[in-house]
């Protein structure tokens, strides 16, 4: 009987047990890697949306809305959303910027650390810097060294009171165009 595997082997009939084995590692293999590109296809789309919630509400926020209370939970839910989402596709760098984001937004909520203008643009930064990792990863490139990995330490900065003299860096490089479509 023939064995078909989206072209990835011969359709010759398989003539030893060591063969039907090989052929159906590798269907599991070429299955997987079907999984994981789904997977973080929709992982990415979410995280748009989800950086565009809290892009929202943020932007509210600095404009003068309420910087506690409802809209400071939908950014708690949100941030706890997507760095789960990131956890369970492999990404630690985007999970480690929303855990540190989210620690900024709890001490927020609890009272021990207002969420002045300061604050406010390093939120923004770090969805620059989420928005560039995205980038990065559509285009299969590494994260090593993008301004996602410095996020937690700069946070965790401006928590300890360190990080309050000066603004906070620039987390985001530029995204490159991918030119002309």
């Amino acid at each position: 009987m023939p064995l078909a595997l989206d072209g990835m082997i011969p359709t010759e009939p398989l003539r030893h047990c060591q063969s039907a084995y090989a052929a159906r590692t590798l269907q599991t293999l070429v299955d997987k890697e079907k999984l994981r590109q789904r997977l973080m296809a929709t992982f990415l789309a979410e995280l748009e949306e989800h950086v565009d919630v809290l892009d929202r509400v943020l932007l509210d926020m600095e404009k003068g809305g309420s910087r506690d209370g409802e809209p400071l939970q939908l950014v708690l839910r949100t941030l706890h959303s997507l760095k789960g989402a990131s956890a369970s596709v492999g990404i630690p760098s985007i999970r480690s910027a929303c855990h540190a984001l989210e620690s900024l937004c709890v001490a927020a909520r609890d009272g021990t650390h207002a969420l002045e203008s300061m604050e406010l643009r390093a939120c923004f930064g770090v969805l620059d810097a989420i928005r560039d990792a995205a980038a990065r990863l559509k285009d299969h490139r590494a994260l090593d060294g993008a301004p996602i990995v410095q996020v937690p330490v700069t946070i965790e900065a401006l928590l300890s009171g360190s990080g309050t003299e000066q603004a906070p860096p620039a987390w985001s490089a530029p995204i490159e165009s991918p030119g002309p479509l």
